[in-house]
């Protein structure tokens, strides 16, 4: 009787399925389906009492030491391996990532929860920079150019067996070789800037000219509005020259993206500032803001308030420091300890702390140290806060202010991330000192700004 259940059943899933492809079933029947199949996923996964709940956790524990690594592997050359890469760009995220993802929690959108998965990869595999790393099964390599992108010393070779991966993937390497100097550039320019600035203010303005003409020539290439037919990686990149040129306060990119931003308050729905570019007209906004001007700081706070999407709040959060004013800073740093901010997204407003915020934030993390060891513990979140305050100073001086803050604070898990925090002080300070035995160096940069 089992086996005319299981016929009947795969042979009525067949003919919906062939309906399916061929386009013939309304969507009034398609929603009904999915609804039932998602209707059957909960019921199979969540139990009326604890006790069953975790009996059937157990049993799906205990099955998986027995199933082999791979199952099925056949299926897949038919299933979806020569498929259109069209079709998995319209239905998966932005990465390709085609196996699963991480929803930290229910508002997540799917980029989010790609991003979230592929860092809990690296975080698990302890993959560092430099390291030679084999990615088996590497799909349309979500993983293998993420890793790439991250970790930009890593040598990465990916094994699949489709012929349209790989073509994809090849794609995606020679054009991000193609755009990756203008991403990797705004990556170190504004470490130099930063670096710049514990050197001289005059040092510091010649460089930052240097890097705003470097990159209005793919700004003018690129444009504010996207194209017809440009790749993702163009819409990426455009939002980050403009980002750049923001934070280094190129005139006429700051006020373009305040006129963007604030078309953006009148309707949020207007094409005039899509997702890709809000960072740098968040970015602009804040390079504007001050003590007695918070207008448009607050204007940011309104967006983060009514916005319903997590990732529409981190890309505020992560905006909202790099604001020269240190009051504003402070403020941003409160606001990122309020109720207003979920636990998990507070790291988000400590990314970006703009050089005058520095001294600001690392008064705030001891004042708050109390609060921020209890309510995070001693988790990963803990040792962001760590790495993202102490890791941009560059002096000797503050590197031992902070290791002598911290000799009776210090917990096992977050030593690791301490130490490495106060390397990179050191490496700061070294080259800041290295920087100012090269006299002619304010001069020639200068000369190079100017041309």
């Amino acid at each position: 009787m089992e086996t005319i259940v299981k016929v009947a059943y795969d042979a009525s899933v067949k003919a919906v399925l062939t309906l399916l492809e061929k386009n013939l079933l309304p969507d009034v029947v398609i929603r009904r389906l999915t609804r039932l199949l998602l209707a059957g996923r909960l019921r199979s996964g969540y139990k009326p009492t604890a006790e069953l709940q975790l009996s059937d956790l157990l049993r799906f524990v205990n099955s998986i030491k027995d199933m082999p690594i791979a199952i099925n592997t056949e299926k897949p050359k038919t299933q979806h391996y020569e498929l259109p890469t069209a079709f998995f760009e319209l239905v998966l995220g932005r990465n390709m990532k085609y196996s699963s993802c991480y929803f930290s929690n229910d508002s997540n959108s799917l980029e989010d929860a790609e991003e979230a998965m592929l860092a809990l990869y690296c975080e698990r595999a302890k993959v560092e920079d430099g390291q030679s790393v084999l990615d088996v099964g590497c799909g349309w390599g979500s993983l293998s150019l993420y890793i790439a992108r991250k970790y930009s010393n890593c040598k990465i070779t990916g094994l699949c067996n489709s012929k349209t991966q790989k073509a994809f993937i090849d794609e995606k390497c020679r054009y991000a070789f193609a755009s990756g100097f203008y991403s990797s550039s705004i990556q170190i320019s504004y470490k130099v800037v930063k670096i710049a600035a514990d050197v001289s203010s005059e040092l510091t303005s010649g460089i930052k000219q240097f890097f705003i003409g470097v990159f209005q020539l793919a700004a003018g290439r690129l444009g504010w509005d996207p194209k017809q037919g440009e790749s993702h990686l163009d819409a990426m990149l455009r939002g980050e020259v403009l980002t750049a040129l923001a934070a280094f306060g190129h005139d006429e990119t700051l006020k373009e993206a305040i006129r963007r931003f604030d078309a953006f308050l009148a309707d949020r729905n207007t094409s005039l500032l899509p997702p890709d570019l809000r960072r740098a007209a968040y970015v602009a906004v804040m390079q504007r803001a001050n003590k007695s001007d918070k207008s448009g700081y607050e204007s940011l706070l309104k967006v983060y308030r009514e916005t319903d999407l997590s990732q529409e709040k981190t890309r505020i959060l992560g905006s909202l420091a790099c604001c020269p004013d240190p009051s504003i800073v402070q403020d941003v740093l409160n606001f990122v300890l309020s109720d207003e901010v979920r636990n998990q997204d507070a790291v988000y407003g400590l990314s970006g702390v703009s050089w005058e915020g520095r001294e600001v934030a690392w008064k705030w993390l001891q004042e708050k140290w109390e609060y921020i060891e209890k309510t995070w513990g001693s988790g990963f979140l803990l040792t962001r806060f760590i790495s993202a305050v102490v890791s941009p100073f560059a002096s000797f001086e503050k590197a031992k202010e902070v290791q002598e803050y911290f000799i009776t604070r210090s917990k096992p898990s977050m030593a690791r991330t301490l130490k490495q925090s106060i390397e990179k002080v050191h490496i700061n300070a070294n080259w800041v000192e290295s920087i100012k035995k090269e006299d002619n160096l304010t001069h020639l940069v200068a000369q190079l700004s100017s041309n």
